[in-house]
């Protein structure tokens, strides 16, 4: 039998653990970017992909992840969104793979302001740690298993018009917070198009920027 001075102090450090945990909503907004070529002969648009990551980390629970893409920012954009899910510890191999998703099949998400069930909506449990998400595209020919995600792009290279897709990510869990200043994942060089280097790499120095002043 535990003693009451014990139950009193099991009790009091209960109520002291429950009170660190805290549920939080934190806000990402970013985007992936593609290039896109028409191809005139199957009338059909050839994209390389170039995904977006983002890192956050948490105390353990229950998480969501809640993406609003379809018409965020202006009606005419219209990502359909996919999301692979990794733990993370400054690398990434196929054994840190955890979860994705790619539509929000139960509208379990419209709250963020989605129109679509074309937006990712992940709920998991997860552990004490730090995990990264990587954005993509879905569907038709592009590479969605956890290898293709950690290479950080879909696609093969081509020359085209440069398009962005801007989203929103809400993640809520117990303290949940983004890394401010994260290692970059250790990902293979993306290769790009041969026509357009410099404005590759302008875009990817922009978007590295971007993440180390939040």
């Amino acid at each position: 039998m535990i003693s009451l001075p014990k139950v009193a102090a099991l009790t009091s450090l209960a109520l002291l653990t429950a009170a660190q945990a805290q549920a939080v909503t934190v806000v990402y907004v970013g985007d992936v970017v593609a290039h896109e070529e028409f191809i005139a002969e199957n009338e059909e648009i050839d994209r390389y992909v170039i995904m977006d990551q983002v890192i956050f980390s948490t105390s353990g629970g229950l998480t969501t992840l809640d993406f609003f893409g379809y018409g965020f920012g202006v009606a005419t954009n219209e990502p359909d969104l996919y999301m692979a899910l990794f733990s993370y510890d400054g690398s990434l191999t196929t054994s840190d793979y955890l979860s994705e998703s790619d539509d929000d099949t139960g509208e379990q998400g419209f709250d963020d302001g989605s129109i679509s069930s074309l937006d990712p909506y992940l709920s998991t449990t997860l552990a004490s740690g730090t995990y990264l998400a990587m954005i993509g595209l879905c569907c038709d020919y592009y590479g969605l298993d956890p290898q293709t995600f950690i290479t950080g792009y879909q696609g093969t290279p081509v020359d085209g018009t440069i398009r962005t897709y801007g989203y929103q990510l809400s993640i809520t869990g117990e303290n949940v917070v983004f890394e401010t200043n994260p290692s970059e994942p250790q990902l293979p060089a993306v290769p790009l198009p041969a026509g357009l280097p410099l404005l590759g790499s302008a875009l990817l120095a922009g978007a590295a920027l971007r993440k180390r002043r939040r």
